[in-house]
């Protein structure tokens, strides 16, 4: 996982707002702005600039704010609101419209925290909302490193405002393979509780292949909308440059998107195998009990043979008849477990 570096939100006058920046041909310039209102006003007194704000789970009403500000349409705005989705992509007018799900693995408890990045891109200025913390990073180390992400490539963000929406979908792709990372190391370990008999391990094993969909429903859904982004290159006049970075973007998703659907094939063939041992396990016990159960019944046959009391039994009067019947018990008894012991059923 990356260093992030701490942004401290007091610095932008609120607890939500964590980042704001304003950009002529790639580089940074000062700005007062604490607010999407001020940003807005600057980028209209400034035609060269592109503006950048980050919220970081922002309150309702700084969500129709922003609507405010942006005059987005009320189903976009309900959208934003709602959250809990997938990643897509959406064009409103003007108005580009983009969810991603970044993800981080908690090894110690096998789960997958997915966290919810709106981005909004409305002419010159980029907003980006942070709607769940659990995979986006701590408070605004997310936000600093997304623009760490387009600042270092100023060529690029001089190109106009996708490259800021480029750099949200290269931090969400990014941390998709140090999580697969995280899964195949406790997929490794849940083969060897498979092999050691461990009851655990089938349990274990579901847990994981949950984690496994719940990062291909990040993964996979944004692979569309990368695909939908390059469907509109020509129609936007998207640059060459930029073309060839969302390109890059997309092999990497397509990296971990396949990476993921051979974690859940690994997962579902291990979970095979165990039920294989199982019943193999079960094979073995009901052998042991079936031999045992033989040893114990035919000296039972013997036994209740020689007490049935009829009259007309040649053996009652017979010196010899206790010791021999006590004899063929025991010896029908010994030679069984001779038979199965060569087996290997005992």
């Amino acid at each position: 996982m990356a260093k992030y570096r701490k942004v401290d939100a007091r610095l932008f006058g609120g607890d939500s707002v964590v980042n704001v920046g304003v950009f002529v041909e790639g580089e940074s310039v000062a700005t007062a702005a604490t607010g999407i209102e001020a940003l807005v006003k600057e980028l209209v007194d400034n035609p060269q600039a592109l503006g950048w704000i980050a919220y970081d789970r922002p309150e309702l009403n700084e969500i129709r704010t922003v609507a405010t500000a942006l005059d987005l349409h009320p189903l976009l705005v309900e959208d934003i609101i709602v959250s809990h989705q997938r990643p897509k992509i959406e064009r409103s007018g003007k108005t580009l419209f983009c969810v991603v799900k970044p993800a981080v693995y908690d090894q110690a408890r096998e789960d997958i925290l997915l966290g919810e990045t709106h981005v909004i891109i409305s002419g010159r200025l980029v907003v980006c909302i942070n709607q769940r913390g659990d995979g986006a990073g701590d408070g605004g180390a997310w936000a600093a490193e997304i623009e760490r992400r387009f600042t270092s490539h100023p060529e690029l963000l001089a190109l106009g405002p996708e490259a800021m929406l480029y750099a949200v979908i290269d931090f969400a792709a990014d941390d998709y393979a140090p999580a697969l990372q995280g899964i195949m190391d406790d997929v490794d370990e849940v083969e060897r509780q498979v092999f050691s008999g461990d009851a655990a391990a089938p349990e274990r094993i579901y847990r994981l292949s949950r984690e496994v969909v719940d990062l291909q429903h990040a993964i996979v859904p944004l692979q569309n909308v990368v695909r939908g982004l390059q469907n509109g290159f020509q129609k936007y006049g998207v640059a060459p440059e930029l073309q060839e970075y969302l390109a890059d973007v997309g092999d990497h998703l397509t990296r971990d998107g396949e990476a993921a659907a051979e974690l859940r094939d690994l997962l579902t063939r291990i979970l095979d195998v165990n039920a294989t041992l199982v019943a193999q396990r079960q094979n073995e016990d009901m052998k042991r009990i079936s031999s045992w159960a033989a040893i114990i019944f035919t000296p039972s046959v013997i036994g209740s043979i020689y007490g049935m009391n009829f009259v007309n039994m040649p053996e009652l009067d017979w010196v010899w008849g206790y010791p021999v019947a006590l004899g063929l018990m025991v010896g029908s008894a010994v030679v069984l477990w001779a038979i199965f012991k060569r087996k290997g059923w005992l």
